[in-house]
């Protein structure tokens, strides 16, 4: 069964310009969406029949044949062939690349300068298809496209039929007079992916080609309601609220191919989704012979009206539009959804029938994982699914047309929608060009007028005079001025078009680019910014206080744009930041991001994503003058971009590729914009191997309160640092070992909960464990670069705590605590041991310690370097440390309370000051008496202990952390 066609969209409410916001709502234009029958009669309306009732209706009688209207799919048995293009860099996400496929179909040529303007790159693959056509003598007969990118020349037997331009609108051929007493006929579709002559050239998201969506044969008597008016269904809803009343205007496109004139009847009939006709009107017309898609016009009214009211309550009418003959006859039947709402924007909020309605917007690609632009209507369902468990009301549909089922869907679910053309960046006085932006104008409003969801179109996305596009062509070569007056004219056509719903724009970045755009804004009715500060542009510190800033930067920019543009409410219509689920980082006030040169990095950290997002919410939730906004994006989409550690990829969606896995990002903005389905969710979970000991840990929840919960201890509630975020500050993980973490949220009497086992820090030894003899020095060395153990041919990485410590590696923890100081040994340095080379482990670091007194060697001139160091050496090398190099003052302790130890003591004094300054306490006897053992190896788990207090002790005075 092919998927439902959709033909018109919902009038949507604007804000007319120069029209009182008071006067906006009683102009709102109408909803509906078009159904087509496959393979039925159209006196028989389509409630999705089977493919045994359509097989049955192809094999009606002539007469009855003539008598109608029939839709064939043809998606099956094409054949694809790439004629003489090489197939390197070619890739195939959905068919074959040779052959016999089935639509749809989609490939993509991949040339290394794609992402700027592709004059060389031109390939032109050929699909073909052996059409019966002897069932439709007697009718006329048309093929319908409803999506091939990019242009798309249609012959029949060797005949041109004609070439559309342009790859994401629908687009219709009469095949009629290629056919005419024909029983077979050889269909073949020529397919261009890229040139410059027509939108886009220049875009940040794959433009995969091919034959992407369905293909029908549409089949008609004599006289139909009008196929020929830009792909549209022919049927045009307009309406006037007035409280409950409905003041509803149909206009239809009628067709007649007889050489005579033909007296008709049209007749709308309206009803409620109960299938309740609650209005029915008709009118006898008269449409010339060989006319063309000539406009008549219905009007009747409604009393009781039930509004469609976006996700809370999206209600539909169907209304059936049908042509007779004057004996009653019906010739011809289009059905379409209704949704009678209102839409406007005015001092910043946005208001739907009237009320107040904060947009939760995100921008979506039609773009997946394995089948490129060719998404089944399954994938959209899931998608929207995706987007409504998240609390998602509008949806930008980037930056193209989408297929109308998903408008369909979009109608049923009460979603906003935001759909554009691909008019991206850069403007070209060539005809064609020109052409291809008024033209895909054109076909997206006619096409998408009678969609309830559908509230607002673009003409623009970043468009922007620069000198430097004329390095592309001498048709690129334009004056301001000129951009000017073609933006100014091309908004004049789209009111035009639709007086009814908003017409707007998305701006990049920029005072020059708005200060281009203020030229025509005046005729705009929102103006959207696509920004992506703190992302492109620098943070220094990450934390509360960089927070902060970027809201009061986000705060100036808009205000700052408003004001230039004169506007009455702006919109963001773009914001987001990359994230890669495999890239971690703790994002603190130490961390630091360097603007666009990150941005272009190979690091896009999950973390940093949220953060970023964190702030813009809690701007727009404040804002003064952002009537809505769209996260960019709700899904990673296929790009020719390198960047964040991802190939071909651009990974701002919230949601991977794949459309299944979520980022962290997406449960902040659930925990924001679906407050009835409760939950709680613990970031970072995929960050098991953290860099520091101490943490903020997060959690997004829609409930009251949540609660912390480390290896088995409640560390009690979050500070709930802004709507649906809850923080726990200074949270210290245990080292060596696997943290749990656990966050308990509560709403009521319910709890829920959500969990991470396996959470580490720093460096990780095999060896080393809770119950270690002191893990937490051990992990303190780790992380401040004093240890690193070994590392066995596996990748295994131990300690070995009690394995003693040589004198040559003891000079490596002590130059490494001092903070591994710039030194270069001289000849001199050299020369001081007479066992110590340059093959000697660690020379540099023995000589560092000699130069610097902390080691005198033995009397005969030797260092010793695999001798063992006793623990009275150890309180020698110490105090030497950290009087000399650490900045501790050289004090003397009397006291002596070791039993062991006394004047003749090797390094009494040193001895004596590790016993005053708390870096050893020694050992308790059977007895009750301390002793010091003096003479023991140390050992190197012990000496983990001495040098992280000897550390504390020289930065706080005390050994306590």
């Amino acid at each position: 069964m092919r998927r439902k066609y959709f033909a018109s969209i919902v009038a949507v409410a604007m804000l007319a310009a120069g029209v009182p916001c008071a006067q906006a709502e009683e102009l709102d234009a109408n909803t509906a969406q078009t159904t087509d029958s496959q393979i039925v009669q159209n006196e028989t309306q389509n409630n999705g029949s089977s493919n045994e009732a359509a097989e049955s209706a192809l094999n009606a009688s002539a007469d009855n044949q003539i008598a109608g209207r029939t839709v064939e799919n043809i998606d099956k048995g094409w054949t694809f062939s790439k004629n003489d293009a090489s197939m390197e860099g070619w890739t195939f996400p959905t068919g074959a690349s040779e052959g016999t496929i089935d639509l749809p179909h989609s490939w993509d040529y991949a040339h290394p300068t794609m992402s700027y303007i592709p004059q060389n790159n031109r390939k032109t693959v050929t699909y073909s298809k052996q059409l019966d056509v002897a069932k439709y003598h007697g009718k006329n007969l048309f093929i319908k496209f409803y999506g091939s990118n990019k242009n798309t020349t249609v012959k029949v037997d060797g005949q041109e039929v004609g070439t559309h331009v342009g790859g994401y609108s629908a687009f219709i051929f009469d095949l009629t007079k290629y056919v005419q007493d024909k029983d077979s006929v050889a269909l073949t579709v020529d397919v261009t992916n890229v040139d410059t002559v027509s939108i886009p050239i220049n875009v940040d998201y794959t433009q995969f080609s091919g034959i992407y969506r369905d293909v029908e044969l549409i089949a008609l008597p004599n006289q139909y309601i009008s196929t020929e008016n830009k792909g549209s269904s022919g049927v045009f809803v307009d309406y006037k609220l007035n409280g409950n009343n409905a003041s509803v205007n149909t206009r239809v496109d009628v067709t007649n191919k007889a050489t005579e004139a033909a007296n008709l009847v049209l007749k709308t009939t309206i009803s409620d989704n109960a299938g309740n006709v609650v209005s029915e009107q008709s009118s006898d017309i008269q449409v010339s012979a060989g006319t063309e898609s000539a406009e008549q016009k219905l009007d009747q009214q409604l009393t009781n009206v039930h509004r469609w009211n976006g996700r809370t309550d999206p209600y539909l009418y169907t209304m059936n539009v049908s042509l007779q003959d004057a004996a009653g006859h019906v010739l011809d039947t289009e059905s379409t959804k209704i949704g009678f709402r209102t839409f406007k924007v005015s001092n910043g909020k946005a208001y739907l029938n009237g009320k107040q309605i904060e947009i939760h917007g995100v921008g979506y690609h039609q773009d997946r994982e394995g089948v490129g632009n060719a998404v089944s209507r399954d994938q959209m369902a899931q998608d929207i699914d995706t987007m409504l468990d998240m609390g998602v009301n509008a949806v930008r549909t980037s930056h193209y047309p989408h297929d109308p089922a998903f408008y369909e869907m979009a109608d049923e679910k009460g979603l906003l929608v935001y759909c554009e053309i691909p008019y991206y960046l850069i403007y070209s006085k060539a005809d064609s060009y020109k052409n291809s932006i008024t033209n895909q104008l054109t076909e997206m409003i006619r096409q998408g007028y009678n969609y309830p969801s559908i509230v607002m179109w673009g003409v623009q996305n970043e468009v922007r005079y620069s000198e430097q596009f004329a390095s592309y062509g001498p048709d690129f070569k334009v004056t301001e001025d000129e951009l000017v007056a073609f933006n100014s004219a091309l908004v004049d056509l789209a009111h035009q078009e639709d007086p009814n719903r908003l017409i707007v724009q998305a701006n990049i970045d920029g005072a020059d680019a708005v200060n281009t755009s203020a030229k025509w804004s005046s005729k705009i009715d929102l103006t959207g910014m696509n920004l992506y500060v703190g992302f492109k542009s620098p943070v220094r510190n990450a934390d509360a206080a960089g927070h902060k800033k970027l809201v009061e930067s986000l705060t100036n920019k808009m205000n700052n744009y408003q004001q230039v543009l004169g506007a009455d409410s702006m919109m963001l219509s773009e914001y987001g930041a990359g994230a890669n689920i495999d890239q971690h980082t703790e994002v603190d006030g130490s961390f630091s991001w360097n603007g666009a040169s990150d941005a272009n990095g190979d690091k896009h950290y999950e973390e940093y994503q949220s953060y970023l997002l964190e702030a813009y919410w809690d701007y727009i939730q404040h804002s003064t003058n952002v009537a809505a906004s769209f996260v960019w994006n709700m899904f990673d989409f296929s790009s020719y971009r390198n960047a964040g550690g991802k190939e071909r990829l651009n990974t701002k969606g919230l949601l991977c590729y794949d459309h299944v896995t979520k980022k962290d990002a997406y449960y902040f903005f659930k925990a924001n914009w679906n407050k009835s389905d409760k939950f709680v969710y613990l970031t970072s979970k995929r960050f098991t191997q953290r860099n520091k000991p101490t943490q903020q840990i997060k959690a997004y929840s829609n409930c009251d309160n949540a609660e912390l919960f480390l290896n088995g201890k409640s560390l009690g509630a979050g500070t709930k640092q802004q709507d649906g975020v809850f923080v726990w500050d200074n949270v210290k993980l245990a080292g060596q070992v696997e943290n749990s973490i656990k966050v308990v949220a509560h709403d009521g009497s319910k709890t829920y909960e959500d969990a991470v086992d396996g959470v580490t820090y720093g460096m990780q030894f095999e060896d080393v464990n809770a119950n270690t003899p002191h893990v937490e020095d051990i992990q303190w060395l780790a992380d401040n670069g004093v240890t690193e153990g070994w590392v066995d041919s596996t990748g295994k990485r131990t300690f070995r705590g009690m394995d003693t410590v040589k004198r040559q590696d003891m000079a490596a923890f002590l130059y490494r605590l001092a903070g591994s100081p710039d030194y270069t040994p001289s000849a001199s340095d050299k020369s001081r041991f007479t066992d110590v080379t340059e093959d000697t482990p660690h020379a540099k670091e023995i000589w560092w310690l000699g130069t610097n007194g902390i080691a005198e060697g033995w009397d005969d001139g030797s260092f010793r370097g695999m001798d063992t160091v006793k623990r009275q050496d150890m309180a020698a090398f110490l105090k030497r440390l950290a009087t000399k190099n650490l900045g501790v003052k050289d004090s003397s302790y009397n006291r002596n309370p070791f039993a062991d130890v006394n004047k003749r003591t090797p390094h009494y004094k040193e001895i004596l000051w590790m016993a005053g300054t708390g870096i050893s306490e020694g050992w308790t006897e059977a007895n009750g008496t301390k002793t010091y053992r003096g003479m023991s190896d140390v050992v190197r788990q012990d000496m983990a202990a001495f040098l992280h207090r000897l550390g504390n002790y020289a930065n706080t005075g005390s050994v306590e952390s």
